[in-house]
C-alpha cells in the first residue's frame, strides 16, 4: 500500500458499533482546528450519511488514503477529555492484551452521548490543575512502594482500610480503594463516617445514571473526591493527583474480567501506572495470597507481612471423612460430627452457615452402567436435578434457565441404574428442616444484597452458596459447615486448589471465632493436610506444584478462543492454525498446546474450543501474535485454560 503525505491528520475512534478488525479511521484536520485539536479530543466526524461523535486516538502526517478521498473533522467537543495518564493507560491496555483500541477506550467511557460530553467540556473548564506534589503516608503499610498484608480478621483490615481513609481526606492526594465485588464496596461505604463520606467518591461503570456519572468524572478530576472506591472498571477514572492503591483481597477471581473482552486483569494495570510513576504505592491485602504475588513477595519486589497464624487450628479445622456410608448414612447429607456440631451450637445461641457447591437439589445424574449424564443443549454443561420425584420439572440449567424433563433410562445405554450425586442446596435445606425442626433455617442462592435481616431473635441455619457469603453477618456465627464441596477441590484447573484454599481462609477470616468443619472424601488432599499446619507451607507447595507444571508465576499463557457454529468446524480451524505455525511456535520457544474442549463448550450459540501457548517471556508472542486471526479471542494469562 503507498503511504500519502498530508498536512494534519487525526486517527478518530467513532463511538459506534463496529467490527473487530477496525479500529479507527483517518480524517483530515481543518486549519481552524489544528490549534485545539490534541491526542485525547472528542470530535465531531462524518461517517457513511451521518455525523457520529468520536475520540482522536492520535495525529500524523501521512495516511494510506489519498488527500482527496479524506474527510474532514467537523468541530471539537472537548479538547482533552483524558488525562496523560489515561492516555498512556489506554495505549497500554490495547497492546497488552492485543485488543482493538475501538474496544479498550469504551472502558474509559462508559457514556458516549453527546449530551454526556456537553456537559463533561463545561465541568472541565471550571477545573484548574489541581496537581500537587505527593505526600508521604504516614499509616505504616506505606513505606513501602509494594506492600502485602496477609490478615486474619476481616474487621480488623476494614478498621485499617477506614484509617488510611481518614488520613487521606485530610490531604491532597488522591486514594484508590479497589473491592472484588460491588456488595463489599457498599458495605464499606455505609461504614464510613459523613465527614469521610463528603470527601468519597463510588466510581462505577454499570448500573449508573449518566448525571451521577458526569458528577463522579467531575469529582474525581477536579480532586475534589479524596478517596475513590470501585471494583476493576475503577482504574479508568480521570485522577486528579492519585499516590495510592489499595486492591482488597487481591486473589479474588472476581477481579478479572472474562466476558466480554478486553479479558484484563486490573492488577496488570496498577501496576502499569506504578511504573509509569513509581510515587504511586499499592497495597494488596488477602487472607491467603494469590500464587502469583507471594511469589512476587518471594523474589523481593513485594514486601511481605504475614499475620499470625489462625489461632488454635487444629481445634478449629475438622476434616470430616464421608468416603465410608456409615459416617453419614442415618444423617444424610451430614456426616454424623457435621449434625452433631450444629445441634450443639444452636443449643449455646450461635448461627450455623452451612455453604453448599451447588444449587438444586442434587448435583449430577449419572448412569452407573455407562457414565452417561444429562447435559444442557445450550450450554453442554451438565444439568442439575431440582426434583428427584417429579420426573417431569427434574433437570434444570442454572446457567440459562432450560428446564428438562428427567428419565427412567439412560438414554445412551439403555440401563436403568441412573444415580444421583452430590447433595445441592435443596436437598441439603429439606435435610436441615428434618433434622433440627426448632431452628430457623432458611437458603440464599442469589445475588448477595445488603442488609438482609433476620426474620426473629432465633439461632438459625442458613445454607447458601458462595454467593451468600457476602450478604452474611458472621459475627454471630459459631459454625461454617463445608458440604458437598469436593467438586471445586477436584476440578481440573490448574487454580482450583489454591481456590480452595482461598475460600478456607476467607471464611475463617470472616468469623475468626467459628468452627470450620469440612465434608470431603479426599481428606488426605493437600489443601488440608498442609493448609491446616501452615499458611506459608501451602503456599509453598502450591508453588513448588506450579512450578512443576510450568504454570504461571513461571511461564506466560495465551489462551486462544475459536467459535463456530459446529464444534467440529472450530476445532478444523484450530488444527490449522497450528500446523501453519508450529514452525514459528518453536522458533519463539512457545509451547502450543491443543485444540482443548473447554468445560462450558457452547456459549451464546457458539461452540469453543480453545489453543493454549505457553512460553517464558511475554516477548516471545510478538511475532506469532500477528498471526491470530481478528475473530478469535485472545485471553492472557488466563484464570482457567478450559
Amino acid at each position: 500500500m503507498t503511504l500519502f503525505s498530508n498536512s494534519m491528520i487525526a486517527e478518530v475512534i467513532p463511538f459506534i458499533r463496529l467490527p473487530r478488525t477496525m479500529e479507527a479511521f483517518d480524517y483530515k484536520i481543518p486549519k481552524n482546528l489544528e490549534v485545539g485539536l490534541s491526542a485525547g479530543s472528542i470530535v465531531s466526524v462524518p461517517f457513511r450519511k451521518k455525523n457520529v461523535l468520536g475520540f482522536a486516538d492520535r495525529l500524523k502526517d501521512a495516511s494510506y488514503v489519498p488527500a482527496n478521498k479524506l474527510r474532514a473533522i467537523n468541530k471539537i467537543i472537548i479538547e482533552r477529555s483524558l488525562t496523560e495518564e489515561q492516555i498512556d493507560l489506554f495505549y497500554w491496555m490495547a497492546g497488552n492484551y492485543a485488543t482493538a483500541r475501538s474496544i479498550i477506550i469504551k472502558m474509559f467511557f462508559p457514556f458516549t452521548s453527546k449530551s454526556f460530553f456537553d456537559n463533561l467540556s463545561r465541568a472541565n473548564k471550571k477545573i484548574q490543575d489541581s496537581r500537587f506534589k505527593i505526600q508521604a503516608v504516614k499509616h505504616p503499610w506505606f513505606k513501602s512502594q509494594s506492600h502485602l498484608i496477609q490478615y486474619d480478621s476481616r474487621e480488623n483490615i476494614l478498621e485499617e482500610y477506614k484509617k488510611i481513609a481518614t488520613e487521606f481526606a485530610k490531604g491532597k492526594n488522591q486514594l484508590l480503594i479497589l473491592f472484588p465485588r460491588l456488595v463489599l464496596l457498599r458495605r464499606f461505604y455505609d461504614s464510613l463516617p459523613d465527614k469521610i463520606k463528603k470527601r468519597t467518591e463510588i466510581y462505577q461503570s454499570t448500573g449508573i445514571k449518566q448525571s451521577a456519572l458526569q458528577n463522579a468524572f467531575w469529582r474525581i478530576k477536579s480532586n475534589e473526591a479524596k478517596i475513590i472506591l470501585g471494583t476493576r472498571p475503577a482504574l479508568f477514572a480521570p485522577f486528579a493527583n492519585l499516590s495510592s492503591i489499595i486492591i482488597d483481597q487481591e486473589e479474588s477471581p472476581d477481579y478479572r474480567q472474562e466476558e466480554p473482552n478486553p479479558r484484563y486483569h486490573p492488577i496488570d494495570a496498577a501496576e502499569f501506572l506504578q511504573k509509569r510513576d513509581k510515587r504511586i504505592k499499592i497495597l494488596y491485602t488477602s487472607p491467603l495470597p494469590s500464587i502469583e504475588r507471594f511469589s512476587a513477595a518471594l523474589d523481593k519486589k513485594i514486601k511481605f507481612t504475614s499475620g499470625d497464624n489462625f489461632s488454635q487450628t487444629e481445634d478449629r479445622i475438622k476434616i470430616l471423612d464421608t468416603r465410608h456410608p456409615e459416617s453419614w448414612r442415618a444423617t444424610y447429607p451430614f456426616h454424623f460430627e457435621m449434625e452433631s456440631a450444629i445441634k450443639d451450637e444452636l443449643e449455646n445461641g450461635k448461627n450455623v452457615f452451612i455453604l453448599a457447591g451447588r444449587r438444586g437439589e442434587s448435583a449430577m445424574l449419572v448412569c452407573a452402567d455407562c457414565g452417561w449424564s444429562p447435559a444442557c443443549p445450550n450450554c453442554a454443561i451438565p444439568l442439575s436435578i431440582v426434583n428427584e420425584r417429579k420426573m417431569d420439572e427434574a433437570l434444570v440449567c442454572f446457567r440459562c434457565g432450560l428446564k428438562q424433563a428427567g428419565t427412567p433410562f439412560c438414554p445412551a445405554c439403555q440401563g436403568s441404574r441412573l444415580k444421583y450425586r452430590g447433595a445441592g442446596i435443596k436437598k441439603i435445606y429439606e435435610a436441615a428442616v428434618k433434622f433440627f425442626p426448632d431452628a430457623q433455617i432458611r437458603q440464599i442462592t442469589k445475588e448477595p444484597q445488603l442488609n438482609q435481616d433476620r426474620a426473629n431473635d432465633r439461632p438459625e441455619i442458613i445454607i447458601g452458596t458462595p454467593y451468600a457469603i457476602d450478604s452474611l453477618d458472621f459475627s454471630n456465627i459459631g459454625l461454617i459447615g463445608l458440604v458437598s464441596t469436593d467438586g471445586a477441590l477436584f476440578s481440573p484447573q490448574f487454580r482450583s486448589t489454591e481456590r480452595f484454599g482461598q475460600l478456607l481462609c476467607g471464611l475463617m477470616s470472616l468469623a475468626p471465632k467459628a468452627d470450620l468443619l469440612v465434608q470431603t472424601m479426599a481428606p488426605e488432599h493437600k489443601v488440608f493436610t498442609i493448609w491446616q499446619r501452615n499458611r506459608a507451607d501451602f503456599l509453598q507447595q502450591e508453588l513448588k506444584s506450579r512450578k512443576e507444571a510450568n504454570y504461571p508465576p513461571f511461564s506466560a499463557i495465551l489462551k486462544l478462543i475459536i467459535q463456530n457454529k459446529e464444534y467440529e468446524a472450530a476445532e478444523n480451524a484450530a488444527n490449522a492454525w497450528i500446523d501453519k505455525n508450529n514452525d514459528l511456535a518453536k522458533e519463539s520457544d512457545i509451547e502450543i498446546l491443543g485444540p482443548i474442549r473447554p468445560a462450558s463448550p457452547l456459549v451464546r450459540g457458539r461452540f469453543r474450543t480453545h489453543i493454549i501457548l505457553r512460553t517464558m517471556e511475554n516477548s516471545a508472542f510478538l511475532k506469532i501474535i500477528k498471526r491470530i486471526p481478528n475473530d478469535w479471542i485472545i485471553d492472557k494469562n488466563p484464570e482457567n485454560l478450559l
